[in-house]
């Protein structure tokens, strides 16, 4: 039997005590972040495909295709995870531009041959029949060009380099009425790789980037550009952009030069003021290239995955990756650092893609495997979320609709965000507006719905499919409500009508002459 004098005991009571502490210590250290703060990361899921051209579809499912050997799209359902095949378009659709049209089918423009040589063709897929359609060819090929929805439902594509892998400088308007294209000859001008391109209304488009200057572009009769507005950065190449406002732009990191490591600074321009000029805002928190920037419904622009950009000669570095996630707040032009994700590199090819429930899709990476993981942002872990429980399918310009939700006492905003079309770091059909409503009250005092008003100004809103969200006095945002807004409707042609011979025939795709990494000796973005 042992003994232990006081001195002994005293001394093995302190040791016990001091390892409760540590280990206390250990676990509060060690606590998961709160979501309600940081937002929380899924775990990483492998996929058949690489996701490097993404739209989210009217029926809120989500449609992509790889790098390489293009013409492989996929179906995903967020709902149940399921994903499919769905059927070809008969041609290379990599490096296209992509875009939803006024009724929910997605345009597609330009293409694969081997880099960085792009096809003239163009495509429309129906997600209710899963058919292509081929319409007429363009101009020239267009490899890396960005698709823009009109304020009339017309369709335009800028850039991309042609058959011969030189810049396409003629933008061309697809008209949806006669399915033929104008060709804007009297805007030549050889702009960036994949500009970024956004439609202001009343025949005027403003290019912010991501090479030196910014422009206006108008597109009546045979177009022209504006004199140039430089950026402070005077370069964005692999950089990205929103417009979080109506008129009012964002452009974030990319490399200043190429070569260069990349830039954590951000800079706006109001495009809404008589003389519009970039305004540094707040930098990021981290530097980064090949980012992809998302808009929220509560308002800020969310910023995921990219490259530091050290290594010296690298376009798509690996070696520094960003994994913190970051959202920018307009209104105090203010960054907040949110949950890192899993320690997945995703840089070049790869894909941020809102979703109607509020969650982000983010996936892709050419130096990663196939796989997604998904974001939910601080707002989903804030308390109960309000619920859209009565909304219309479609609405008109200039309009009042009803709406009926939860929480209807706590309803603060509606927001309308567009669906978003997203490939090498820019989302070439996402658009947010705030939406002007009044309260609808019975006879005892009761808040019963809402009257929502849709802008009359087309500008504001080009037509189209938009994720419709309730939001609370805690900024906390409801499901989305898909609702059309607008009446375009898209005629597709028939193969006898369009004169299917004029076509000109696809290149046969050869993946061991296709260098795929070798885009910084062509320019890419820079």
């Amino acid at each position: 039997m042992f003994t232990f004098d006081r001195s002994t005991v005293l001394l093995l009571g302190a040791l016990i005590l001091l390892a409760i502490l540590a280990a206390t210590f250990i676990q509060i250290t060690t606590a998961a972040p709160d979501p309600a703060v940081v937002g929380k990361w899924s775990k990483v899921k492998s996929w058949p495909v690489k996701s490097v051209h993404t739209s989210l579809l009217p029926d809120g499912k989500v449609i992509m295709w790889p790098s390489n050997a293009g013409d492989n799209p996929y179906i995903w359902n967020p709902k149940n995870d399921e994903i499919r095949r769905t059927d070809k378009a008969g041609y290379n659709l990599f490096c296209a531009g992509l875009s939803t049209m006024g009724d929910g089918k997605l345009f597609v423009a330009g293409g694969h041959i081997v880099t960085p040589k792009g096809l003239k063709a163009a495509s429309i897929f129906d997600p209710v029949t899963k058919d292509w359609t081929r319409i007429p060819d363009m101009n020239a090929g267009r490899w890396y060009p960005t698709v823009t929805q009109l304020a009339n439902g017309d369709m335009l594509v800028t850039s991309g380099n042609t058959e011969t892998g030189v810049v396409n400088p003629i933008p061309q308007v697809y008209d949806i009425q006669s399915n033929s294209w104008r060709t804007l000859t009297g805007a030549n001008l050889a702009v960036s790789l994949y500009p970024w391109m956004y439609d202001l209304g009343g025949g005027r488009v403003f290019m912010a980037g991501s090479r030196g200057a910014s422009r206006f572009l108008d597109i009546s009769g045979k177009g022209s550009w504006s004199s140039p507005i430089e950026m402070k950065s005077g370069s964005r190449g692999s950089g990205t952009s929103v417009m979080y406002e109506y008129g009012k732009v964002l452009n974030i990191g990319g490399r200043t030069a190429s070569g260069a490591p990349s830039t954590n600074t951000a800079e706006t321009i109001n495009l809404n003021s008589a003389s519009p000029s970039w305004k540094y805002a707040a930098s990021m928190k981290e530097p980064r290239q090949h980012a992809n920037a998302t808009l929220l419904p509560n308002g800020t622009v969310l910023v995921t995955g990219g490259s530091k950009g050290l290594k010296q000669g690298e376009f798509d570095d690996e070696t520094s990756p960003v994994f913190l996630t970051e959202w920018w707040n307009p209104n105090s032009n203010t960054w907040k650092s949110l949950a890192p994700s899993n320690g997945v590199y995703r840089g070049y090819h790869s894909i941020a893609l809102l979703l109607p429930d509020g969650r982000i899709l983010v996936a892709g990476g050419e130096k990663t495997a196939n796989s997604y993981e998904i974001y939910s942002p601080p707002y989903l872990f804030q308390g109960t979320r309000p619920e859209i429980t009565s909304a219309p399918d479609k609405v008109g310009y200039g309009k009042s609709f009803d709406v009926k939700t939860t929480q209807k006492n706590k309803i603060a905003y509606f927001r309308m965000i567009r669906l978003g079309s997203v490939t090498h770091s820019f989302n070439q059909g996402q658009r947010y507006e705030e939406l002007r409503f009044k309260k609808v009250k019975d006879k005892k005092g009761t808040i019963t719905k809402f009257k929502v008003d849709i802008p009359s100004d087309r500008g504001h809103m080009p037509p189209g499919y938009y994720m419709l969200f309730a939001v609370n006095n805690k900024n906390v945002p409801s499901e989305a409500k898909i609702i059309k807004v607008g009446g375009v409707e898209v005629t597709l042609p028939t193969t006898a009508k369009m004169q299917s011979e004029a076509l000109e025939p696809i290149p046969a795709y050869n993946s061991k002459e296709d260098p795929i990494h070798d885009h910084a000796a062509h320019g890419n973005f820079e």
